[in-house]
């Protein structure tokens, strides 16, 4: 069978998602075919190389997400580090056993 119009144009979209950095324009490309009863399904296309393009955009908007996380990872443990390094420098304890010089050229910093 041909393949219709809404999947030619469906499978432009999804290349068009393989260059697209933008996280949610690749999820909602993807969200919409879903919708409209295309997915990774060779059924439910006619197009043969459909569900292949459908795949990669689903595996291109898993890696955007991976990183996604991966860079609130370090963040969040940087934020909390220096959260720590803070209330530490701020400790008289510390202040007097590393003299308040070098706590307070580390603090400037």
């Amino acid at each position: 069978a041909a393949c219709s119009e809404k999947e030619r144009i469906a499978a432009a979209d999804l290349k068009g998602c393989l260059t697209n950095r933008d996280i949610g324009a690749v999820n909602q490309v993807v969200q919409q075919l879903r919708a409209g009863g295309l997915d990774a399904s060779p059924t439910s296309w006619n197009m043969q190389e459909g569900p292949l393009w459908f795949k990669l955009a689903v595996s291109w908007l898993e890696q955007l997400e991976e990183e996604l996380e991966q860079a609130r990872v370090p963040k969040a443990f940087l934020d909390c580090q220096m959260h720590i390094l803070k209330m530490a420098l701020g400790s008289p304890v510390l202040c007097s056993l590393l003299g308040s010089g070098l706590v307070s050229m580390i603090h400037e910093r």
